[in-house]
């Protein structure tokens, strides 16, 4: 079912948000006073989501966490991230600016596809005859796009062929985060000790405020600055209009498209484009 189609209520996506909201909290209490997490500096959100997945619906089910409505705000919070991104301020070097950004991503998507079905095309060619080769583009969205996309997507394939699409590209998304946290982390202190880091020069000064994730030595950062009076409209909520708007442009760009290839006999398709909403919305 497309993102946009899924009913809910209200009371269920609130309580979504607290307990998220809860988990947030827990992970970040969790990282100011555990060694270990300080030790091996894992993100807060991190250990608060490896708590929500324990006392979830997937495992405990102590909490009512359904894994349909979490790929519904994932499909959602992706399109508002890259808007977001977009409506900075274009800069003058490579990588800073939204144009760059989207080729960025991607070269990098297109490099795991190429992988991914090059693989996919020596099992058909030696030992999986059968094999769905779209299975390989499965990597890009699995390792790249996160669940909510990768469900959508190769669930959208199961008409062609592609047996069990949503849980193969649930399974690529899992594998996706178990390689960016825990390789990724092992990386990261790889580089660290190595000094091949831009912010951490030296694993054995790191300051304490980096450590516990709370800062309380020195001067606290400056997160932004204020672009509109707040006696005429408070920033915060203009800028959420903003990137509202945005969306809904992008929303009014994609259903016009999909109109189209309805009406040209294109109906399978449709649910990819829905999948890829938020490279018009950058």
């Amino acid at each position: 079912m497309s993102p946009w189609d899924l009913d809910v209520n209200l009371k269920s996506v609130v309580l979504d948000m607290l307990y998220l909201s809860s988990f947030i909290l827990i992970g970040t209490i969790m990282r100011r006073y555990i060694k270990f997490f300080q030790t091996y500096l894992i993100p807060n959100n991190f250990i608060g989501g490896a708590m929500a997945l324990i006392v979830g619906s997937q495992g405990f089910g102590l909490i009512d966490l359904q894994s349909e409505r979490l790929v519904l705000y994932v499909y959602h919070l992706l399109a508002l991230t890259f808007i977001s991104l977009g409506l900075r301020q274009e800069k003058k070097h490579w990588g800073k600016g939204p144009l760059s950004k989207s080729i960025a991503s991607l070269i990098s998507y297109l490099i795991q596809g190429l992988i991914g079905l090059s693989v996919a095309f020596a099992l058909v060619y030696t030992i999986k005859p059968d094999l769905f080769v779209g299975i390989g583009l499965v990597v890009p969205l699995g390792f790249g796009m996160g669940p909510g996309l990768a469900a959508t997507l190769a669930g959208s394939w199961e008409k062609f062929g592609f047996e069990g699409g949503a849980q193969v590209g649930l399974t690529f998304a899992a594998i996706g985060y178990l390689y960016a946290f825990f390789v990724g982390m092992a990386l990261i202190n790889w580089g660290i000790r190595r000094k091949k880091t831009a912010l951490i020069k030296d694993i054995d000064h790191i300051s304490n405020d980096m450590r516990t994730g709370v800062i309380k030595e020195g001067t606290p950062k400056v997160a932004g600055h204020l672009s509109l009076s707040t006696e005429a409209i408070e920033p915060l909520a203009f800028h959420i209009a903003l990137i509202g708007f945005v969306y809904m442009i992008t929303y009014l760009i994609v259903d016009f498209l999909a109109g189209i290839m309805i009406n040209n006999g294109l109906d399978g398709f449709v649910a990819t484009l829905w999948s890829f909403h938020f490279v018009v919305g950058l």
